[in-house]
């Protein structure tokens, strides 16, 4: 077999992935031959997540946008509750009086990106408060910003890619009890017992059980 090396690209950052020096300095020669590159050597930080290796596992964190988001949004050294909102406290909120004051799309799309990349934790929560981003309210800010604490006091958890473990993949689904007539489904995926992929997305259809949700979700994942 070959000797292997991954590239990966993101506008004008690269990360180049081999376990031979000799790959990895004749990739630099051959890339500096058409272009100017700098190495930053050992990877640290990829698309505005920051990456610690302990042992064999890589240890995946958003700790300084988080505290960037803190600074924007006025919530820095403040200390708040680690517990996540329960999604029984969630409500309806286009019942709520609009008030464009708010910056909501600026928030959620804030704590998007945080959640689809290292904060599978907030991410039934935020699909849930973007349903309601046309319709901005005080109680919709108030509720986005508690997310926003959420994370700001769980600012230290990473997520972690393992090395170690069995080589398998394994998909797991789930659904809530539909309560407005459409279930909200859930989907993980771990390779090597880490966490690589996960989604939460209301079904499109009205389920007429929990057992029939269920199996819209199972289907989700298989796609």
């Amino acid at each position: 077999m070959g000797k292997r090396f991954i590239i990966v690209i993101y506008v004008d950052d690269m990360v180049i992935m081999t376990k031979d020096q000799e790959i990895m300095d004749m990739i630099e020669k051959k890339l500096n031959e058409d272009m100017k590159v700098k190495n930053l050597g050992k990877l640290e930080k990829f698309c505005g997540i920051g990456i610690k290796r302990k042992n064999r596992n890589f240890l995946l964190s958003q700790k300084e946008a988080i505290e960037s988001l803190a600074i924007k949004f006025g919530l820095e050294n403040i200390n708040f509750s680690k517990k996540m909102i329960p999604m029984g406290e969630f409500h309806d909120f286009a019942v709520e009086e609009i008030d464009n004051s708010y910056p909501i799309r600026s928030i959620i799309g804030s704590l998007h990106f945080i959640a689809g990349r290292t904060r599978p934790d907030i991410t039934t929560a935020i699909n849930y408060l973007s349903r309601f981003q046309s319709k901005p309210s005080k109680m919709l800010w108030e509720t986005c910003k508690r997310v926003l604490k959420y994370l700001i006091s769980t600012k230290e958890k990473v997520l972690v890619l393992s090395g170690e473990g069995e080589d398998v993949i394994l998909v797991y689904s789930d659904a809530s009890q539909p309560n407005d007539g459409k279930a909200i489904s859930g989907v993980i995926i771990k390779i090597n017992g880490s966490t690589v992929s996960w989604l939460s997305r209301r079904q499109s259809v009205v389920a007429t059980s929990t057992a029939e949700a269920e199996l819209y979700a199972m289907s989700l994942a298989i796609d």
